[in-house]
């Protein structure tokens, strides 16, 4: 007489009906989550999803595609190690592949790194090719808080690449400035966005992201003046809105699906307003 099959318990069973295993996770901590994840094998499908919906920083990610990722370089004076953050120069993606589907929200950081190797290099291998194929969202750093404001009125370089990299045509926003940038009261010093990067951004977006809907973008140009009197407040920048550039404003003429867009007064030129104009669905201009 054969022994009956072996059955599976009941915790398992619960995490393969997704309306339950959605509720748990939700209400569990994402580092218990990951936990659990790594240390039941029968449970990583189950909870993959959940633990990498979100994902705070590149760097997770650059650390899966070989040749990508942090690396310390140690000094031999005993100084403070030099960091330098790879790229690729090629996609090896049978690792990532495993986690990149998931990612719905990316939420970029500050990476605390000496130099970057190769981002024209990495920015070519990703142009053909959307890294995080269903990335519904992404969002750009706030201004740093150790920083001094005359240092930190403008958008990181580092930051735009990183959105340039990842945009994937299933981008449904993009977030460089936070909606309430738009109330005085609540607002803080905000990052401006320069015309290099504005150019760059918006003509990556106009290629890659057909479906977009949102974007909250202040492009402008900060300049350094000099110190001000005033006790405890540094040197104020002085801030550049005229940027009457039709090849970049003619990005707007692929978003066709943008519903609600968030823009500094630089809008406010002959090529901008042209841009506006012919916004099909455009419902809100702050």
């Amino acid at each position: 007489m054969s022994s009956p099959a072996p059955t599976e318990p009941a915790a398992l069973k619960v995490f393969g009906i997704p309306e339950l295993a959605h509720l748990i996770c939700a209400i569990t901590r994402k580092h218990d989550n990951a936990n659990l994840m790594q240390a039941c094998r029968k449970l990583f499908r189950s909870i993959l999803p959940f633990v990498w919906e979100q994902v705070d920083g590149p760097n997770a990610l650059m650390s899966m595609i070989p040749g990508g990722g942090v690396v310390y370089h140690e000094s031999e004076s005993g100084l403070s190690p030099y960091i330098v953050m790879q790229l690729p120069g090629s996609l090896e993606l049978s690792r990532f592949n495993i986690y990149a589907p998931h990612v719905k929200r990316l939420m970029l950081s500050h990476i605390y790194v000496d130099v970057y190797d190769e981002w024209r290099r990495f920015h070519s291998c990703t142009q053909s090719v959307d890294l995080l194929p269903n990335l519904e969202a992404i969002y750009f750093p706030p201004p740093h808080p150790s920083k001094s404001i005359s240092n930190d009125n403008q958008v990181e370089t580092d930051a735009v690449n990183w959105a340039i990299a990842f945009l994937s045509t299933s981008l449904q926003a993009l977030v460089q400035a936070p909606p309430e940038v738009t109330h005085s009261i609540r607002a803080t010093s905000p990052l401006w966005l320069d015309f290099d990067s504005l150019h760059n951004i918006m003509t990556s977006i106009a290629q890659k992201c057909p479906r977009l809907h949102s974007l909250n973008i202040l492009p402008a140009q900060a300049k350094p003046t000099e110190p001000t009197n005033r006790p405890g407040l540094g040197p104020l920048p002085r801030i550049s809105f005229w940027f009457n550039s039709p090849k970049t404003y003619s990005s707007f003429f692929q978003l066709g699906h943008l519903t609600s867009l968030l823009i500094s007064v630089v809008i406010l030129c002959p090529g901008g307003l042209a841009a506006l104009s012919i916004l099909p669905k455009l419902e809100c201009l702050a």
